[in-house]
């Protein structure tokens, strides 16, 4: 049962670390004292956040359409997660919804994507990284 759901399972794992990380009021944290650095740490975990997005729909195979447009998809979840997570923020003690961090969610999110794409392209070895093609498991 588990080989069936093994290629959603680091998405489930990212979306729930996510929301919990952003359960917690800010001073939880500790301050780090040079700029953007909240917006590089948005950037760094849509990027992931994407990676997951993309490969849960290249393995799958309920949905054909989520499969052909993996890469349109994933953009557009990670951003709609994203935008989710912002105003799950605002309900967060010491919290704010903030448009430039659901910004630096969605340049994570098309970073990713142009990078799927260039490797998609013009590094072979990554399809086959990538996509089960091998897995007799389904």
């Amino acid at each position: 049962m588990i080989n069936k759901y093994k290629y959603h399972i680091p998405l489930i794992f990212l979306l729930c670390a996510i929301f919990v990380e952003s359960s917690f009021p800010s001073s939880y944290y500790p301050k780090i004292d040079f700029e953007l650095s909240d917006k590089i740490v948005h950037i760094i975990m849509y990027f992931t956040l994407f990676f997951c997005f993309y490969y849960s729909f290249v393995n799958q195979h309920k949905s054909r359409m989520l499969n052909v447009y993996a890469l349109f998809f994933s953009v557009l979840f990670t951003s709609l997660y994203g935008a989710s997570d912002e105003l799950h923020q605002y309900f967060v003690p010491n919290r704010s919804c903030d448009f430039y961090d659901w910004l630096a969610d969605s340049i994570g999110a098309v970073m990713a994507l142009i990078t799927i794409y260039l490797l998609t392209k013009f590094y072979k070895p990554f399809n086959r990284f990538i996509l089960r093609t091998n897995d007799t498991s389904k």
